[in-house]
């Protein structure tokens, strides 16, 4: 998949070239190579592969590359109903474009960590997007992360957000949640690596499909 700089990498991007060239100014090509590499390593921080979304509506996707960490029925804190959760472990502990699992409306950004239930002291930060789809099927997905993280979604309330298309970003990630209903089917295992936008992590079982 074609690999791009995200918006959020052109700054720290431009800065540490325009440092780099500063350095080759006034003291010469050699006292700046640090700055190069730091440049380079900022740019392949802050890409993005472009997934191959899949074609298939009941889908659930994952939202970060990493790596499923527990499957399992659940409490789903944020919607007060028994849910199924997905949990994954991110692949870039730094930075990482968020991906919706489905497509539908968003309804609701959550940054109540201490009424979720979920938060702990590994990871004291939660935010959650509450994403339903045309027929009514929720879904949740929350980020936990450290104390210092920051994260930006690119939705609000009331908008409408594509399946696999770009939802968000955050800085000092930890883990992604996927809260689903429970009638939803997961046939993934612990250990079973994902890619952002492109793995399917479960799909929607409709009325008609339990007959």
């Amino acid at each position: 998949a074609p690999r791009m700089l995200v918006r959020e990498g052109w700054g720290p991007t431009v800065l540490a070239l325009g440092a780099a060239l500063t350095v080759v100014y006034l003291w010469g090509v050699v006292w700046s190579l640090p700055l190069w590499g730091l440049a380079v390593f900022v740019a392949v921080l802050f890409h993005d592969s472009r997934p191959e979304i899949p074609a298939l509506p009941l889908a659930l996707l994952s939202p970060v590359d990493g790596e499923i960490v527990s499957v399992g029925k659940t409490r789903d804190t944020w919607l007060d109903r028994e849910g199924l959760s997905i949990s994954i472990e991110m692949k870039h502990l730094v930075v990482s474009v968020l991906r919706s699992p489905t497509e539908g409306k968003v309804m609701k950004y959550r940054t109540n960590a201490a009424n979720s239930g979920r938060a702990s002291a590994r990871s004291p930060t939660l935010y959650a997007l509450w994403v339903q789809t045309d027929e009514g099927d929720d879904v949740v997905w929350s980020v936990s992360t450290r104390a210092f993280s920051r994260f930006k979604t690119d939705f609000g309330p009331g908008e409408r957000v594509g399946q696999g298309r770009r939802c968000g970003f955050v800085y000092f990630g930890r883990t992604v949640e996927v809260l689903v209903p429970a009638t939803s089917k997961c046939d993934l295992q612990v250990g079973h690596p994902v890619l952002a936008g492109s793995s399917v992590i479960a799909t929607l079982v409709r009325q008609a499909d339990k007959i």
